[in-house]
């Protein structure tokens, strides 16, 4: 095993002017190097930013990847303040293409998978050295429990894929552990609450406050350090996520239950889980009056919202648009005025979308409904698209329906479909029509040639 001496962590160091420098972020977004290999040649130059936390580059061996290599090279420990914009950062200089093993030393960072190679011989060769630092056979996918009075980080997922902690509750977790939480998408909060009161914070309690995700960055943290074995209970205290089930425990037990902390939030009985007169509850179901969480994607296949109108939406639901593709906006308007905005309306602003982007790379807005008194008109205000008929409504009526609204601001008069005015005759919608097929073009020619309008 080759070896480094400190000097090459030195954080000063300038390599050569015909070598390639390779970028390797520490700490961005969870226990990772990324990326965790790379194939360089000799001279080339390493260059580590580390982004968050407190994390090493340290050296050690394909046999044992958490294990410091003696006499190898080791940045130590490189604190990153939050709030951080200028990240320090180390630099190794390869001194040829021997296989150089690396690990973060910090806590139980290694045997989470945080190591980093240079030159594997092959992609099963490095699946071997984090096989290795998990405590794994070559091939076996899980890895098994630390060591007993081990201090663990618990890796917690906000918003991904929906209002939910993934996972939902940790059990068996020690004092001096501590759990961070990445939030993936929305604008999410980690707010301790009680078992009989799920949705409510607990006063002196852990509060995270909002930590909003913005796509294209570095994902918001927030992490705690667990001073007790006694449950503890959270929930997300934006709008209403808790009782949509966004609800978190630790340590939950036999007569308090995740499950039943979750029924309470979300508005039901705890299940009982016993057989009951004529039926057996199988679990909780949502009542009527729970508030729904309704989903629109954005862009997908061209200048539409998919789907394009909801119905029987009720105060306190809330709708999650997610955008796919281009640059829209989710806009309010009115039923006279479809494509202009209404004083003091939700506007999401542009929302661009990186090429390749899925999942929780793609931007988000949210919007609350606060009223069913009448319906809600919205429409995108990029350029013409909602001359295009890129439109959207809420609880449309039978006196003002959808396809009025998408009519009206397609130029195009409302359809007389019996209760509206006799529009005395066909109106000329054909320019219309003919712009929008235009533009229409414009755009597949231009997704054609990569460009993104």
């Amino acid at each position: 095993m080759l070896a480094l001496s400190p000097f090459f962590l030195a954080s000063s160091l300038v390599s050569s002017a015909l070598a390639a420098t390779f970028n390797v972020d520490v700490g961005a977004g969870g226990l990772v190097f990324n990326p965790n290999k790379i194939t360089a040649q000799a001279g080339d130059e390493v260059l580590f930013t580390f982004r968050a936390k407190n994390h090493t580059v340290t050296q050690s061996s394909l046999a044992n990847p958490c294990d410091p290599l003696a006499g190898g090279g080791d940045s130590g420990f490189v604190p990153v303040a939050p709030g951080t914009t200028d990240f320090p950062t180390k630099r190794i200089i390869v001194p040829s293409t021997v296989p150089l093993w690396f690990h973060c030393k910090q806590g139980n960072h290694c045997k989470s998978g945080m190591v980093f190679a240079i030159n594997p011989s092959s992609d099963a060769q490095m699946q071997e050295f984090i096989a290795n630092a998990m405590g794994q056979d070559t091939g076996t996918p899980t890895a098994p429990p630390p060591a007993t009075g081990s201090p663990r980080v618990h890796e917690v997922m906000v918003g991904q894929g929906g209002l939910v902690f993934t996972p939902e509750k940790l059990e068996g977790a020690q004092v001096g552990d501590s759990v961070r939480f990445t939030y993936m998408s929305g604008a999410h909060t980690v707010t301790q609450s009680t078992f009989a009161s799920p949705c409510s914070p607990l006063s002196n309690g852990i509060d995270s406050g909002p930590k909003p995700f913005t796509a294209g960055q570095t994902p918001p943290t927030f992490e705690m350090n667990i001073t007790t074995t006694d449950p503890t209970w959270y929930y997300c205290k934006t709008g209403a996520h808790c009782q949509s089930g966004m609800v978190f425990s630790i340590n939950p037990t036999a007569d308090k239950t995740h499950e039943a902390f979750k029924a309470t939030a979300m508005g039901n009985a705890p299940p009982s889980g016993t057989t009951q007169t004529g039926s057996t509850t199988t679990g909780p179901s949502a009542p009527t009056g729970t508030p729904k969480v309704f989903e629109i994607t954005v862009g997908q296949g061209g200048t539409v919202y998919s789907p394009e109108k909801i119905t029987g939406a009720a105060v306190g639901d809330q709708v999650r648009f997610v955008f796919a593709a281009g640059s829209h906006t989710v806009t309010q308007s009115t039923f006279v005025d479809p494509c202009n905005p209404a004083p003091n309306g939700a506007d999401s602003g542009p929302q661009p979308v990186q090429a390749g982007a899925t999942g929780d790379a793609r931007p988000m807005y949210m919007f609350n409904v606060t009223s069913i008194d009448k319906p809600l008109w919205f429409y995108c205000k990029t350029g013409d698209h909602c001359r295009r008929g890129m439109v959207f409504s809420i609880n449309e009526t039978p006196a003002q329906t959808h396809e009025a609204f998408k009519a009206t601001a397609m130029g195009a008069a409302p359809p007389n479909n019996g209760t509206g005015p006799d529009q005395n005759g066909t109106p000329d919608a054909a320019p219309a029509r003919l712009a929008g097929g235009a533009v229409a073009s414009l755009v597949f020619a231009a997704a054609a040639a990569g460009l993104l309008l």
